[in-house]
């Protein structure tokens, strides 16, 4: 059974989550972007040689200070209280302590920590989402995937049965991004913001990809793919103007001429399955939008992922 142990209150009480994250400019200005793609300066200063691990929505420094970005795109520290003594891995989303214990950062910026995790005491991490975590034993049916639900903070242990059943074999695993995986036989699996994992195989394969980013990718066509936080699986509308993908962040990427690009994820699914074509239509072009204020992305220090 699971143990929750502590729970920490920011004071925001909306529960929806989407994507959000952060970067760093190499002066240290930390811009949050929350989850509808707005991009803020909200004066806060981070001593970029001080970060020890990252995750799409978090910062710790070597003092184990965590700072976390609310899906409003507000900055807050944490303190050294929620950080455990040896981390073993971070995701996106959350942090694995060398003795099994998970800390889940929801996107409200809550933390939630819950005690160890016995059924995985034994199994190695051999790959790490923003919201899952992919986990190997010495026997095939000892084969795990933990995702998060970056709603509630909760998390959920997928077992070998349960993989079968979805035909994911962890050995086949060979891009890892944010909210999905891709197959080296070329099929995409999305993982919700609660934690739902799904094949997207009826969309076709993706053998190649050149940039991986946490809720987008671009493949070997050049066609960016972006994974909605309801696991849908979208090519949206791209601006004229965006050029080539160069470097990648969570939700958001620079192009050839050095400028920001922010991927949005909140999409009613009112819009996205209106059986009207404007309305769905509309709804692709408002996910790749332009960083509208003058910004050298040369500048860029930290990249969240």
């Amino acid at each position: 059974m699971n143990i929750l142990k502590t729970l920490v209150c920011t004071g925001l009480l909306s529960i929806s989550a989407y994507s959000q994250s952060y970067l760093v400019q190499n002066n240290g200005v930390l811009l949050s972007i929350n989850e509808t793609g707005s991009v803020f300066d909200l004066n806060q200063f981070v001593k970029t040689y001080e970060i020890i691990f990252k995750g799409k929505s978090f910062l710790i420094n070597k003092e184990k200070n965590l700072t976390v970005i609310t899906k409003d795109g507000f900055v807050i520290n944490k303190g050294d209280k929620l950080i455990p003594a040896k981390t073993k891995i971070t995701g996106g989303s959350f942090i694995l302590s060398d003795k099994n214990e998970i800390s889940i950062v929801r996107n409200d910026g809550m933390v939630f920590t819950y005690d160890k995790i016995e059924e995985i005491k034994k199994l190695e991490a051999i790959h790490a989402g923003g919201n899952f975590l992919v986990l190997q034993g010495k026997k095939s049916q000892e084969t795990m995937i933990l995702t998060i639900d970056t709603e509630n903070g909760f998390y959920t242990l997928l077992n070998k049965s349960t993989l079968d059943s979805l035909k994911i074999d962890i050995a086949k695993i060979k891009t890892i991004g944010g909210n999905y995986f891709i197959t080296n036989d070329g099929v995409v699996y999305t993982v919700s913001s609660t934690g739902i994992v799904s094949s997207k195989e009826s969309m076709g394969l993706v053998l190649k990809t050149t940039k991986v980013g946490g809720n987008f990718f671009v493949d070997s066509e050049n066609v960016l793919r972006v994974v909605m936080s309801n696991g849908y699986l979208l090519i949206p509308y791209i601006p004229s103007a965006m050029g080539k993908v160069k470097s990648v962040g969570y939700n958001y990427f620079t192009n050839d001429q050095d400028e920001l690009f922010t991927v949005v994820d909140k999409i009613s699914e009112a819009e996205l399955n209106s059986p009207d074509a404007a309305v769905f239509d509309g709804a692709l072009k408002k996910i790749i939008n332009a960083y509208d204020v003058n910004f050298d992305a040369r500048n860029i220090n930290i990249f969240s992922f």
